[in-house]
């Protein structure tokens, strides 16, 4: 019997060849960027149970910012930060370990840029499982005085929290 003009064995080789070419890359398409991002077994690694963990206090904010990518300039809002990363809502998330550079315009206080990285995105979740459509990031290779800005709002932010709670 034969398939395609090849026999039974040869086929299933070639199809198993093409499942694994489809698993190892994720195709995503959007008007900014046309992007093929190789999926990483990292994406795979078992979460532990319980409770989310963080190193850093997260904050909840509502900044614009852009975002300098590889596909160029794209605005977006910041709905979260901490000192080790933040989540940005926008329509379209980038690839998974994608590196860029984001200009948040923290509204009033002074501008400032950050380098950083997508750890993990909803781009495959459907509309009625998820509440904002984004990407989790986290800061990487950024300079002490990156570093120090970020400390100084994110403590203004905390005591400015405080403050109301009293």
């Amino acid at each position: 019997m034969e398939f395609f003009g090849m026999d039974i064995p040869s086929f299933i080789s070639v199809m198993a060849l093409a499942v694994l070419v489809a698993l190892f890359f994720v195709v995503r398409k959007d008007s900014s960027c046309d992007s093929i991002s190789p999926v990483s077994m990292r994406s795979f690694k078992k979460k532990p149970a319980g409770p989310e963990s963080r190193r850093h206090v997260r904050l909840d904010v509502d900044w614009p910012i852009t975002m300098d990518t590889s596909c160029g300039k794209l605005n977006a809002t910041l709905a979260n930060i901490s000192m080790g990363g933040a989540f940005i809502t926008c329509n379209e998330p980038l690839p998974l370990y994608e590196q860029f550079t984001l200009n948040i315009d923290s509204k009033g206080k002074s501008d400032v840029t950050i380098n950083a990285e997508v750890l993990w995105s909803n781009v495959n979740v459907s509309d009625d499982m998820i509440h904002n459509r984004g990407m989790g990031i986290r800061f990487v290779h950024n300079a002490d005085d990156v570093r120090q800005f970020l400390n100084k709002i994110i403590t203004e932010l905390v005591t400015q929290e405080r403050g109301a709670e009293t």
